[in-house]
């Protein structure tokens, strides 16, 4: 089930309770506006399931939905992360900020840990933005992590670099941007 047409009999804290078809239903809610009570509306509807959990998520706009049924495939985010996502931000917010690689304000509004905050960019550009790495790009990522630079500021100095760069000039000119930025700091 995708959505349905539901009647909002209850809210309670982050939970809404609604009655769809003669049947009840309880779960958590992401929604732009405060829902208001006995109103009719279209409900898009997500249904978490596994080992610890049984819940349903509902979501005033059907891209916000499908949005967070990609990033509960995240590892270590769950609905709690996901409520918590959308509580500080839009859909419409997120998105601009992964297109621009904007990490800290990312982290910074939501609160949640860096190490979250580099997963959801990375697979909201991977599979929403369809904006990939190249293998030259991944491997000098990878080696700079590795010698101990935060993953932030290597992103943001790769953004700087034209991707059909050999590997030597890309790994050089990240160097001095990363330079850059730490004296900048």
């Amino acid at each position: 089930m995708i959505y349905m047409i539901a009647n909002i009999i209850e809210i309670i804290q982050n939970k809404l309770v609604i009655e769809s078809n003669k049947t009840g239903y309880c779960g958590f809610y992401i929604f732009d506006s405060y829902p208001e009570l006995n109103q009719e509306i279209y409900i898009y509807v997500l249904r978490v399931r596994n080992e610890y959990t049984d819940e349903y998520i509902f979501f005033e706009k059907r891209n916000t939905r499908n949005l967070a049924k990609l990033l509960l495939t995240i590892k270590n985010f769950g609905i709690k992360s996901l409520v918590d996502l959308f509580k500080n931000i839009s859909y419409e917010k997120l998105i601009k900020y992964c297109k621009e690689n904007r990490f800290n304000e990312l982290f910074l509004d939501t609160k949640l840990n860096q190490d979250l905050c580099w997963k959801i960019i990375n697979l909201i550009k991977l599979k929403i933005l369809n904006l990939k790495y190249n293998k030259t790009q991944l491997l000098v990522i990878d080696s700079l992590y590795r010698l101990g630079y935060k993953l932030p500021h290597i992103y943001n100095a790769i953004l700087q670099i034209d991707e059909k760069t050999n590997e030597e000039k890309i790994l050089k000119q990240t160097l001095i941007y990363l330079n850059e930025m730490n004296n900048e700091l």
